[in-house]
This record gives C-alpha cells, structure tokens and sequence, in this order.
C-alpha cells in the first residue's frame, strides 16, 4: 500500500505542477477505471491504458513522440524479448532474484543501447 500512496503523491506533484506551469505529464494504467477509483482527483483525465504487458507498454511509446518515424512494433517486442533474456542470463549468473540491482540495471542499460544501436533505432 506505501508504493500505491507514494505513486500517488508523485503524481499528484506533477499534476500541481502542470496546473501552475507548462509542464506535460502522462497517466499509465493497467487496468480501464481503476484510476478513478484510486485517485478521484483526476476524473477527466484519461489515462493511457497498457494492459500490464510489455506489448501494451510498447504500443504506447507514442505518447513520447519521436522525431522521425516511430520503430514498428515487431521490432521492439523481439528487442525487449532479447533485453529480457539477456536479464535473465545476467541474474543467474549472479545468482540474484531480481534485476534491480545496479550492477544489473547498468548492464541491462549498455545491452538495450547496443541492441538498438544494432537495430539503427538510435546513433
């Protein structure tokens, strides 16, 4: 329940800020409602809904916009599916349980880079 309360607090800053300043945020869900039941406040607000996979996450990168053409779909799932064995193979090398560890999260940083950069989705 803290990390729900903590999320919502963070999001409640943006949503202040965005009422004094020109500051853009975006709402992601994983379920259609569940935010007007958890944060009322932000009735009107439609968040963007992914479906808690990785393909509804990617199916929503647009909302960052791109400066060119958006990467098609096909590439990122079969790019997240590397990064996610990639991971994997990492964790059990290290015998750890989850991929937050820093020394995890920077190797998992240098092979998305290198796997898009391979992919020509980034110089």
């Amino acid at each position: 329940m803290a990390r729900l309360r903590s999320r919502a607090f963070e999001l409640g800053l943006a949503y202040a800020i965005s009422r004094e300043h020109s500051h853009r945020f975006i709402v992601f869900e994983t379920r259609e409602h569940r935010l007007q039941a958890s944060l009322s406040d932000l009735n009107g607000y439609d968040p963007q809904i992914h479906d808690g996979t990785a393909t509804g996450v990617l199916g929503l990168l647009d909302c960052f916009g791109t400066l060119g053409n958006p990467p098609n779909l096909k590439i990122l799932e079969r790019l997240t599916a590397k990064l996610t064995r990639a991971v994997l193979e990492l964790q059990g090398e290290h015998g750890l349980s989850h991929p937050f560890y820093p020394f995890i999260y920077r190797q998992t940083v240098l092979t998305a880079i290198s796997q898009a950069k391979r992919e020509r989705l980034i110089d």
